[in-house]
């Protein structure tokens, strides 16, 4: 474990890989609770600064929380003890996970390779999860007529959502994304008809099975809702910033059939507030409104008051 000296103090930074707000499960009821999981502090150390230029020395941190341990020079105290052997159990803790369990590893390298590209971390789901939505959207398209329907699950997890949606569109072409990619081999391995697909979610890859004309978005667009919701944080900026969710709507927009539908169900931010939004008008009064997770703004600030967020949105035109 590093240790560096800091305004008199010795300082041991230890790097988070996943906290237990991104460690979901579905053998839990909604989310399986885990302490925070340490693994080791920096790869090299960081030499001895002036006072000035302290602040800007940050930590080499792997994962997205990074905790520091201090205590004074000569006098550890119990309490600074306690810490560090709290710390190394956890590590030692992470270092057996990233071992014995698929799930956390999977977890753990999506946010090392490819950070700019996740939302959500929890793999959690469920067969038939959304009815409402799904029976509306299946509704929407039969009295349009709509046949020969190309339809995108974006982050379809482990493949129950695609399997779902299968049930209210029979004869749809249906293609599931996913980018953790041990989630996809599991999608890959269910005994689907021909007309399903999963693909590695890259907008690449999205585009070329593309245009769609709905695409499912359920509880994919957001971070740690709980966690945020019970610690009150009214900022979030640095855990998952407005600009992020709307490039990332920017993006599926591009794929949305005129009169397609983009469904975007339980999120921290509104369709609304993009600057595609004007593009969508919102069908039906479905909400997330009950599930009563905290809306943000597009500085990625917490709304006190806010209006329930619509959940299926009709591209105009078609």
């Amino acid at each position: 474990m590093n240790l560096r000296l800091v305004g008199g103090r010795i300082s041991s930074p230890v790097s988070f890989f996943v906290s237990s707000e991104e460690f979901e499960s579905p053998a839990a009821n909604d989310r399986k609770q885990l302490p925070h999981l340490g693994l080791f502090g920096r790869l090299k150390s960081t030499p001895f600064l002036p006072k000035e230029k302290q602040a800007s020395a940050r930590p080499y941190s792997l994962g997205v929380i990074t905790m520091s341990i201090r205590f004074r020079l000569g006098r550890p105290g119990k309490r600074s003890s306690t810490a560090m052997f709290q710390a190394l159990k956890k590590s030692i803790r992470a270092v057996k996970l990233l071992f014995r369990d698929g799930n956390y590893r999977s977890i753990v390298f999506m946010k090392i390779f490819h950070s700019k590209d996740v939302h959500q971390t929890a793999s959690y789901t469920s067969m038939n999860r959304y009815p409402d939505i799904f029976s509306a959207c299946r509704g929407y398209f039969a009295e349009k007529n709509g046949t020969d329907l190309n339809i995108l699950s974006y982050g379809c997890s482990t493949g129950e959502e695609v399997l779902s949606l299968r049930h209210y569109f029979p004869q749809a072409r249906l293609v599931g994304a996913e980018i953790n990619k041990r989630n996809l081999e599991i999608c890959r391995s269910l005994p689907v008809d021909e007309n399903i697909s999963f693909i590695y979610s890259s907008d690449p890859e999205i585009r070329k099975h593309g245009p769609y004309d709905a695409i499912f978005c359920m509880a994919v667009l957001q971070r740690k809702p709980h966690y945020i919701a019970e610690k009150g944080i009214r900022d979030l900026s640095d855990i998952y910033p407005f600009d992020k969710f709307e490039q990332q709507v920017i993006k599926l927009n591009q794929s949305v059939k005129p009169g397609g539908l983009l469904i975007i169900h339980i999120a921290q931010y509104s369709l609304d507030d993009t600057v595609v939004g004007t593009k969508y008008e919102p069908v039906g009064t479905f909400n997330y409104e009950k599930y009563g997770l905290p809306m943000f703004d597009q500085k990625s600030q917490l709304i006190v008051r806010a209006y329930p967020p619509k959940s299926i949105y009709r591209k105009k035109g078609g």
